[in-house]
């Protein structure tokens, strides 16, 4: 339901910006929020991510932890995201410098989402996810309402959002995992429970992240390079089909999301794979479901909903969809990767798609346009999808991923060896 409920928050807010801004404006929009979306992400060193994984079993001492470090990350991304804005969004410095308020409410929000899930908050957590998405649409209807819509209002209001966003969901986070970015955390480790050193955290989330900032790339590779190289027509038109075809995909990341705790709580490879297979299938059911009828809808949706001037986004948004659908194969496979503590093997998967799209992004554009590139990046989005479900294969059957003999449905998916009882000994 949260799910649903973002995505049609997401399908409202990219109509509004669309009607608002026209196709060249959603382009000039475009340059700023994408720049610095990516650069929050990347800001935070994987920090946030790495909770769910490793904060099973210490969740108040790895909550602390994550505070501390993204609390000393977060000048120097604030400082790049207002430059970013400065000089790929062509704002002046004071616009600059309140988009780039967006990042410590990012940093902060992910903070609190990671908290809620090792609390076992599955309803905070879902509530969290929607503020966001719902607090920006509200804003942009506003603006629209009052008639003073503008790239430069559109920014503001998506920092906005974010900042409410992040606020209410500190509020719903239990005082015993509350993470606080603006001085010394209160939390301390749970009775008996050594802490998460900051180093073993910061090391791990700089691994699970750079397989995390290459998704990342993949996802968005083709329209940065397009800010750069596309006119700010084909910009909008392309960037339209992307946002759409996205929707089917933010419900498996949904999923593979929600799942990652559990995922990273299982004991042996037998149960991984279990969990995963069922991430499979409720990723196929919501996600199928979303592809079949977006895909069915996008050739009268786009022009009646954003107007003519979208309706060449419509062969784009099609072939992306197909794209979507490769995203989807291999997104519980990521979870579960990233679950057995194996973010290299997702870093070399992601790393290698993205080598080959900066590569061919720019030659495949010129030669057949927004079509050639949505072609371009749905196969890359497919060949990686299959690498990945090709490596969390080998979790189970490869003896250097785990110490095991064998490596059968009962090991451990750490590495560690199971204790022998005397007899055995």
């Amino acid at each position: 339901m949260t799910t649903g409920f973002i995505l049609g928050a997401g399908f409202l807010s990219g109509v509004i910006v669309a009607r608002s801004l026209g196709a060249s404006g959603r382009g000039d929009w475009m340059r700023s929020y994408l720049t610095v979306t990516v650069v929050s992400w990347i800001g935070t060193l994987g920090v946030d991510d790495a909770l769910p994984v490793l904060g099973v079993r210490r969740p108040g001492a790895t909550v602390m932890r994550a505070s501390r470090i993204l609390y000393l990350l977060l000048g120097p991304a604030t400082a790049l995201a207002a430059a970013v804005v400065l000089v790929i969004g062509r704002h002046p410095l004071p616009v600059a410098l309140v988009v780039a308020a967006y990042i410590p409410a990012y940093f902060l929000h992910r903070l609190t989402n990671g908290a809620l899930l090792l609390s076992g908050q599955q309803l905070r957590w879902n509530v969290s996810r929607a503020l966001a998405p719902a607090s920006y649409t509200l804003a942009l209807a506003l603006l629209m309402f009052t008639d003073s819509a503008s790239v430069v209002h559109t920014l503001y209001a998506f920092t906005g959002a974010e900042a409410v966003a992040a606020l209410c969901s500190a509020m719903l986070t239990p005082k015993a995992v509350r993470p606080r970015l603006f001085g010394r955390s209160p939390i301390e480790a749970e009775e008996g429970e050594e802490a998460c050193s900051a180093s073993a955290l910061l090391s791990f989330g700089v691994r699970l992240h750079l397989g995390g900032i290459f998704t990342i790339i993949n996802w968005r590779v083709d329209q940065l390079l397009m800010t750069r190289i596309a006119p700010t027509r084909d910009l909008g038109l392309y960037t339209l089909g992307s946002s759409l075809s996205y929707l089917p995909t933010a419900v498996g990341a949904g999923e593979a999301e929600s799942a990652t705790s559990q995922l990273a709580a299982a004991r042996s490879v037998g149960e991984l794979r279990r969990g995963v297979r069922r991430l499979y299938g409720r990723i196929v059911l919501w996600g199928g479901i979303a592809l079949v009828v977006l895909g069915a809808a996008a050739p009268l949706l786009i022009p009646v909903v954003y107007g003519s001037d979208f309706r060449g986004a419509v062969p784009a948004t099609e072939i992306l969809l197909l794209g979507s659908a490769g995203l989807l194969a291999g997104l519980p496979a990521v979870a579960g990767l990233r679950a057995a503590r194996r973010p290299t093997a997702v870093a070399v998967s992601e790393g290698v798609t993205a080598v080959f799209a900066i590569a061919l992004v720019p030659p495949v554009f010129a030669s057949w346009g927004i079509v050639g590139a949505a072609w371009l990046s749905t196969t890359l989005y497919s060949v990686k999808s299959v690498a990945q479900i090709v490596l969390l294969a080998r979790v189970r059957r490869d003896p250097r991923t785990l110490t095991t003999v064998d490596a059968d449905d009962n090991a451990p998916v750490d590495g560690s060896r199971p204790s022998l009882t005397t007899a055995e000994a």
